[in-house]
């Protein structure tokens, strides 16, 4: 079938394929540059937008232009590095690699202190503008505005409501979503990892039929959950741009619900799709055919027992 002939091809995605056989090696300085690249995409997306913009892309609302550049964002990464080649929630989860997946993680998010502190060094030392940082930097890193956490509440603030999935494409229930809402913290935990969860699921059961267009489907499954009425966040998915924003800001407040929503999440997916895996082979596993007439008349028959 078509589905069995694109799994079969053979895929060249990930393009930069990471050394991942040993615990440490010199060939794992590999493991900073995904990271670096991602910051920069994701730094660039304001010009990104201004720019597909000016070009004739007409979309409804900057929440849409957001989401077609983190759908780009997502094809690019996915398709040069691999899900887990500059994610951590999802490096976590690739247990194939066991043990030495600690060093890679140690260097991931090393190298978002490193890319910081580089940044904040120039500006010190005057190879950047002051305030340079925080007007091109700062500003294109996003973060969920959390009630009583980065957002102070007042009796006027309103907040958003976790929705289920049904009742959301349902319209019953309104989240108050892109209304300039906080959210208490446990339902942007809940929210962004049942959601990262969804994504990591769908990846996880699907994805060794998807062959070569891995990266096309990541970036499309990424983009509509992202679009899904049910959710609030907006799908952050990945822990990498709030740290970044969390170093250069020196305000870590955020960062403990963005790393247990999306760990959460994507452990959750490995538990789930480990166990429909083994249920789907236990199912429809192929058992050996024995009612060949020819390979039954082969058989020599079994030799009757002398008496004595």
């Amino acid at each position: 079938s078509f589905v069995h002939a694109l799994a079969a091809m053979p895929s060249p995605f990930p393009l930069v394929k990471l050394p991942r056989a040993k615990f440490l090696s010199s060939a794992d300085i590999l493991w900073l540059v995904p990271p670096i690249v991602h910051m920069v995409l994701v730094v660039a997306r304001p010009h990104a937008i201004d720019f597909v913009k000016d070009n004739g892309l007409k979309l409804d609302g900057i929440g849409q232009y957001n989401i077609f550049w983190g759908f780009v964002i997502q094809l690019s990464m996915v398709g040069t590095f691999g899900g887990d080649g500059f994610n951590p929630a999802a490096l976590i989860c690739t247990t194939p690699m066991g043990a030495k997946r600690i060093s890679k993680l140690i260097l991931l998010i090393g190298s978002i202190y490193l890319i910081a502190f580089g940044l904040k060094t120039a500006e010190t030392q005057g190879y950047l503008e002051r305030g340079f940082v925080k007007k091109n930097v700062v500003s294109a890193l996003g973060s969920p505005p959390l009630c009583g956490v980065n957002v102070k509440v007042d009796k006027k603030t309103c907040e958003m409501k976790l929705c289920g999935v049904v009742e959301s494409l349902q319209g019953t229930c309104d989240a108050k979503k892109g209304k300039g809402c906080c959210m208490q913290p446990e339902v942007f935990v809940m929210d962004e990892m049942r959601h990262f969860f969804a994504l990591q699921f769908i990846m996880r059961v699907f994805g060794p039929y998807m062959g070569m267009t891995v990266p096309l489907w990541a970036a499309i499954v990424q983009a509509a959950l992202r679009l899904s009425p049910s959710s609030i966040t907006g799908l952050l998915s990945n822990p990498q741009p709030v740290l970044f924003k969390a170093i250069l800001t020196n305000d870590y407040k955020v960062m403990p619900y963005v790393a247990t929503a999306t760990v959460g999440g994507g452990i959750a997916a490995l538990i789930a799709a480990t166990t429909v895996q083994m249920v789907a082979v236990r199912l429809f596993a192929t058992k050996p055919k024995t009612t060949d007439k020819k390979a039954l008349d082969a058989t020599p028959a079994p030799e009757s027992k002398k008496t004595q």
